[in-house]
């Protein structure tokens, strides 16, 4: 067999695992999709009857809404990025050396602390809000 043969079957046997991945992908982006599309429409477009998935006129009325409702818009988005960047670049330089320490490095606590990291993985989130919940309740932050 040639070599352009294995690959052409080899593409043919992954073909219905892509096309069904592909189809999943479509529709967990459809509702960003929804919304960014939704976003170009004028008010009473949003709010008729009807619904449409492209809007019938293109508009940039909600952009210019926001900014004028909000002054400070381009402050808020500012600071939302500058938060975003450095929390990101600090969570990946501490993965990243937790990884090559729990990787590379040999130590006695090592296995002890990766056992620890993958139990603290398992717990679900919402556990950890239940003292969040009860600091709220304390200090009478809850219902007002």
């Amino acid at each position: 067999m040639r070599l352009a043969d294995i690959r052409i079957k080899s593409v043919l046997r992954r073909l219905p695992q892509s096309i069904l991945l592909a189809v999943i992908a479509l529709l967990f982006f459809s509702p960003l999709l929804w919304v960014l599309l939704t976003s170009f429409k004028n008010t009473d477009e949003i709010y008729g009857g009807q619904m449409t998935i492209l809007p019938e006129q293109w508009t940039l009325i909600q952009y210019q809404g926001i900014t004028k409702q909000a002054k400070f818009f381009p402050t808020y988005m500012m600071n939302s990025f500058l938060i975003t960047i450095v929390s990101v670049t600090i969570i990946a330089i501490v993965a990243i050396l937790a990884g090559y320490s729990f990787g590379r490095l040999r130590y006695s606590a090592r296995d002890g602390l990766f056992v620890s990291f993958l139990f603290i993985l398992g717990v679900p989130n919402v556990v950890f809000l239940i003292p969040v919940y009860l600091m709220l309740l304390q200090l009478k932050l809850l219902n007002n």
